[in-house]
């Protein structure tokens, strides 16, 4: 399994997660906090990945995947729905997983976070527009740690089935297993990503498409932004 979520700063209780969105990047452009509504010993770690700055230079301590610089994302629909700041993008198709894209400096570059447990981005061509729109209200993670270390990243389209157990739940997050069947994140139509918001942290349905969904509480939440 990878590595989990490093966390790179300590921050009181409770920090409401847009405040982090204006603050400083730290050196390992990853802003955390705390977020729990009661207070209680499960509260789930707010993580925000920042690898590229405004002026679409790259932080210290990511990498740049140049295999895929020829291929087009043919522009970005508008902001990623994972992030906190203005300048980060969803661009192409679903294939390319570029749901969280930054422009780079001085080139028509994009740089994507295709793999948001690895410090690693790929670079495609814009190769379209970039579409100006607002950011969303409320962003959704792009990444999921849960309570038992599995790492869970955001749907970004496919065909998915569902589970036997709850054959109206929806897939929001993958979690790959080795040796297991395709293990997800579930949950009802319209919920927030399958995500449970309750005072003792954030918790998941998590399970295959024919056994029994398990609950788990949600150890860390990763979101983007711009450093």
């Amino acid at each position: 399994m990878k590595s989990s979520i490093r966390i790179a700063a300590a921050v009181a209780a409770s920090v409401p997660l847009l405040a982090l969105a204006s603050g400083p990047a730290t050196a390992a452009s990853r802003s955390a906090g705390m977020l729990s509504q009661g207070g209680g010993s499960g509260a789930t770690r707010i993580v925000v990945l920042r690898p590229v700055n405004a002026a679409g230079v790259t932080a210290p301590g990511w990498t740049i995947d140049r295999s895929h610089a020829n291929e087009s994302a043919d522009g970005c629909a508008g902001p990623s729905p994972h992030t906190v700041s203005a300048g980060v993008y969803d661009c192409g198709a679903s294939a390319l997983a570029g749901d969280a894209c930054w422009p780079t400096a001085g080139s028509s570059d994009i740089l994507c976070l295709t793999d948001p447990f690895s410090t690693r981005l790929t670079m495609y061509r814009t190769g379209g527009p970039i579409a100006d729109k607002p950011m969303p209200a409320n962003p959704t993670p792009i990444a999921l740690e849960l309570d038992n270390g599995l790492q869970c990243r955001a749907r970004v389209g496919g065909s998915w089935g569902r589970p036997a157990a709850h054959p109206d739940y929806f897939g929001y997050y993958s979690c790959p297993m080795r040796g297991n069947d395709f293990v997800a994140v579930w949950g009802p139509s319209g919920t927030s990503q399958g995500i449970t918001k309750g005072v003792d942290g954030w918790t998941v349905q998590v399970g295959d498409a024919n056994g029994p969904l398990s609950t788990h509480t949600v150890a860390a939440a990763s979101f983007v932004g711009a450093a």
